[in-house]
């Protein structure tokens, strides 16, 4: 890795650098090469400081006097040119290979929206100051020919409350589904007992198509919703009427404890049959197939909101090609998490005050044939 940073004061940049550590110093080209830590090296080289792996930082100052390759004659930098984000303070550039060192830990939904798979060969981002916060932008560029990572229209998205805490939407269910057997190791054992194939009738139909998640913080209980298209409504609704036991003795175990078996009713809701799980006082699990829409949710008005199409967001969201939006409100999200009794963690309270300063934050990935453009916008009072 290494940075770079212009300077309008050399000799102030050199007492910067020596400050922070010069532990060691080398000379390579005519420029002092400070050790600041464990391989790290820094320099003041022309009106540029220099700070990463000591290779770098020498390759950086042979780049400067005419010696070696610049990135900027590499294809894959060329191709994740950032266009249109003007006053930009930072600009970052990251092979395919360094950005999955750094994004490997990453794992569910999140790494949909932010992925280096094998077929990345780079990632360029730049962030600047926008009139309502900070605006990041980033290209991820694929190898030709990669597989074209899919997208949708978004549709089901509008149908999210505007008080929503998170709002979450993909172009597949598989990493929601995917996480089933980790998450709840007897659910995912009763799904096969029940003879419910979950790559068959749960992730395929859902393959391909929108899928959105939404988080309030409810009363007295937290809603969470989940609505997605189906390819093959009948098998949808075939295999979630098959696991309403599985489900049921799952969610609800006391009351088949207590000798009473919790069993799914069926109701009208919205115009369309539902089914509906009574947990506990002011808990229930609802779900629905209708048209080509599945909606599981903690309570009836997320099939409400679906059927009659429910508030935009507003967060600029394109027409075609969506690969995936995100949307969180920190203040929203803090005080779920504070019902959830998840927030008293002490790396949450280390930077509770700093995030409840972001108002919100959005972002767009959209597909541009094999490559991938992100808006990120973090608006701040």
């Amino acid at each position: 890795a290494l940075v770079l940073a212009a300077v309008r004061d050399r000799d102030v940049a050199r007492v910067f650098v020596g400050r922070a550590g010069g532990r060691k110093v080398s000379v390579y080209r005519g420029v002092d090469v400070v050790e600041v830590g464990a391989g790290v090296s820094a320099a003041v080289s022309d009106d540029v400081l220099l700070a990463g792996q000591a290779a770098g930082v020498r390759s950086a100052i042979d780049l400067q006097r005419g010696r070696g390759r610049a990135l900027a004659g590499e294809p894959a930098f060329a191709r994740g040119r950032i266009a249109g984000l003007d006053s930009r303070v930072v600009e970052a550039y990251a092979t395919g290979a360094g950005a999955r060192g750094v994004l490997a830990p990453l794992a569910g939904p999140l790494a949909s929206l932010l992925s280096a798979g094998p077929d990345v060969e780079a990632i360029r981002a730049a962030v600047a100051p926008s009139r309502d916060g900070v605006r990041v932008r980033s290209r991820t560029v694929r190898r030709r020919g990669a597989p074209a990572r899919a997208v949708f229209r978004p549709k089901l998205l509008h149908a999210a409350p505007g008080e929503a805490a998170g709002v979450l939407a993909l172009a597949s269910a598989d990493p929601l589904v995917r996480r089933l057997p980790a998450a709840a190791p007897g659910l995912a054992a009763a799904a096969r007992a029940a003879g419910v194939d979950v790559e068959r009738d749960l992730l395929a139909p859902l393959r391909g198509g929108e899928v959105v998640v939404w988080a309030t913080r409810g009363d007295p209980v937290p809603g969470v919703a989940l609505a997605a298209r189906t390819r093959d409504p009948a098998r949808t609704r075939e295999a979630l009427g098959r696991l309403q036991g599985a489900v049921a003795a799952q969610l609800a175990p006391g009351e088949a404890d207590a000798g009473q078996v919790p069993l799914f009713e069926q109701r009208e809701i919205a115009g369309v049959p539902a089914f509906v799980l009574r947990l506990a006082p002011g808990a229930q699990l609802v779900y629905a197939v209708f048209g080509d829409t599945v909606v599981l949710a903690t309570g009836p008005d997320a099939i409400e909101r679906v059927r009659r199409g429910g508030a935009r967001k507003r967060i600029g969201i394109p027409a075609n090609g969506v690969e995936a939006v995100l949307f969180i409100e920190p203040g929203q999200l803090l005080a779920l998490g504070d019902l959830l009794g998840v927030t008293a963690d002490p790396a949450v309270q280390a930077v509770r005050d700093d995030v409840s300063r972001i108002r919100a934050v959005s972002a767009v990935a959209q597909r541009e044939e094999t490559d991938t453009t992100a808006e990120l916008l973090f608006q701040i009072p």
